[in-house]
């Protein structure tokens, strides 16, 4: 699976224009062909931790969360050999201002209740990583997928 985009660098309110082109060696008979387009936040924070001598340590963690998930349907159960599917996402102009920037919370799991937990500290960083994926769901098979990276700015 090959996906191709006009270009790579988007506002808010520009349109994703592109094509997901499949090159199979032989017919694969799909679920579903649908191309995405995700905003990840990725938050690098430090875990401490004792270890059951009591003894401290600390380590660096990302935790990833999907902020922002838009989901095209581009064709539905069929056989799928080597086919271009083009497609056009348009990113709401209000994007940047309406994902969610809360820190991540951990789920504290205690005599069967859910219960969420701040980080103790605040990220040492967080970068928000956009992509465009596409996906060809093949029944009892591996997925065939491809992603491509994208920067979206408010500049």
């Amino acid at each position: 699976m090959t996906l191709q985009l006009e270009k790579y660098d988007f506002k808010p309110g520009d349109v994703i224009k592109g094509y997901v082109k499949l090159n199979l060696r032989k017919p694969q008979q799909g679920r579903k062909l649908l191309v995405a387009f995700r905003g990840t936040r990725v938050d690098t924070v430090m875990v401490r931790t004792t270890d059951s001598k009591g003894i401290p340590s600390s380590h660096m963690e990302k935790i990833k969360t999907i902020i922002y998930n838009f989901e095209l349907p581009l064709d539905e159960e069929n056989t799928y050999l080597t086919e271009m599917y083009p497609f056009e996402i348009k990113i709401p102009a209000d994007l940047l201002a309406t994902i969610d920037q809360k820190p991540p919370v951990h789920n504290l799991e205690l005599f069967g209740h859910t219960l969420p937990l701040q980080m103790s500290n605040a990220p040492l960083s967080t970068v928000i990583l956009w992509t465009v994926n596409g996906h060809l769901d093949v029944p009892l098979k591996i997925d065939v997928r491809a992603e491509q990276q994208i920067v979206v700015s408010s500049a």
